[in-house]
């Protein structure tokens, strides 16, 4: 993302902020959830690593088993990841993009997609979240991201040393 675009996008965010004043009692509306709802998504993928999964190691625990509970792990973790999208699918308070995204996620060929998405780790993840969020932009006339510069994507939504 250029220079020119970030100023422009905090433009943005600060102007909304101030529309809405310093403490809004309103919920956040249609724009703000997509926003919210994209950004948590694109930084999951990200950042998850599912190729080394947090792991709690203990002495106890033999080669054997360590190898078997960090392939549960993976497992585990992908499933979860998963869930996030499907819950979603169900779950969204705009109607309209449920639908839409459920109909999506919810066809064989957009679970066979999520599941080759989760099963190639994290730059796959990554991209699979870019190119489901450029098919909403589509939609709506939004600006496409170039799904395949996995660099890109790890820049603008990878690891934030503040966290």
């Amino acid at each position: 993302m250029s220079t020119k675009e970030n100023s422009s996008y905090e433009k943005y965010k600060r102007k909304k902020a101030l529309e809405r004043g310093p403490r809004s009692s309103c919920p956040l509306d249609k724009d703000e959830v997509g926003r919210a709802t994209w950004g948590l998504l694109h930084t999951i993928a990200a950042n998850y690593d599912f190729d080394h999964p947090i792991q709690i190691d203990r002495p106890e625990m033999d080669e054997e088993f360590r190898r078997k509970y960090r392939q549960d792990l993976k497992l585990a973790q992908e499933e979860h990841f998963t869930n996030l999208i499907l819950g979603i699918a169900y779950l969204y308070p705009c109607e309209a993009c449920r639908v839409e995204f459920s109909a999506r996620v919810n066809s064989p060929e957009g679970r066979e997609r999520i599941q080759n998405a989760v099963e190639g780790g994290r730059e796959a993840l990554a991209k699979w979240v870019c190119e489901e969020h450029n098919e909403v932009k589509r939609r709506i006339g939004g600006r496409q991201w170039n799904c395949n510069d996995s660099e890109m994507l790890h820049k603008r939504w990878g690891e934030n040393k503040d966290c």
